[in-house]
């Protein structure tokens, strides 16, 4: 079985409410019986919106690296067939399952894949801090991991991550745990149509006024259109 250590970058926000994309996934693979780096992972991403500045600016893209990255799509379906059969999701924090779930949702990718999620950061962090969170900079510095690369890189980040679990496997636990456990109501993303009681995602209710979204979805909200 493998773990699946990675990290995402993305396009810079500067107004609250302002949609945001995925710029880069970058990950590592890792064999868990001998803990050894099977493989690495990188792929640019081109948002539908394209790609800002200060996010260009932020992780040292190059000229090369926008004119080779991919739609959203592409960059997707390249990362979950690169993943493999066995696998447990490792990341360091909890935020970046959310934004696999909204480009994928986006994109008609379906979600059975996003399961054995796990979120190390807590546990290391407990054991350098006292405390679930820190950064992943610090928690390099504070394990006297020697630093690779840039961070704020989706590559290199996936690496010194993957460095800590690998340093830190002890403390490590990994939970097995359903793609459906992973994208259900749990799931902020998700809500339930008042009118006809299925369970959605956001983008499939109207908005009735800036970047708020009513509580029935708008197929329901057509049909009842229609009718009067």
């Amino acid at each position: 079985m493998n773990a699946i250590i990675f990290d995402l970058e993305l396009n810079k926000t500067f107004r609250k409410g302002q949609s945001t994309s995925i710029v880069e996934i970058g990950a590592v693979k890792v064999n868990l019986d001998d803990m050894k780096v099977l493989d690495t992972f990188q792929v640019y991403v081109m948002p539908h919106i394209g790609i800002r500045n200060a996010t260009i600016k932020m992780i040292k893209m190059s000229e090369t690296d926008i004119k080779n990255a991919v739609t959203p799509n592409s960059a997707l379906c390249k990362f979950i067939d690169w993943i493999g059969e066995d696998y447990f999701l490792c990341c360091w924090g909890n935020s970046d399952k959310l934004f696999l779930i909204n480009e994928c949702s986006n994109e008609d990718i379906s979600l059975k894949w996003l399961k054995n999620y796990n979120d190390i950061q807590p546990g290391i962090s407990n054991v350098l801090v006292n405390r679930d969170q820190m950064k992943l900079k610090d928690a390099i510095n504070q394990s006297n991991i020697e630093v690779q690369g840039n961070f704020h890189s989706g590559l290199y980040d996936a690496i010194h991550t993957a460095m800590l679990m690998i340093k830190h496997i002890d403390i490590v636990r990994l939970d097995f745990n359903s793609a459906e456990f992973n994208y259900s109501i749990r799931c902020p993303l998700y809500k339930r149509c008042k009118n006809c009681s299925n369970e959605k995602y956001y983008t499939q209710f109207q908005i009735i006024k800036e970047n708020k979204r009513g509580s029935t979805c708008t197929e329901c909200v057509s049909s009842l259109l229609s009718i009067n």
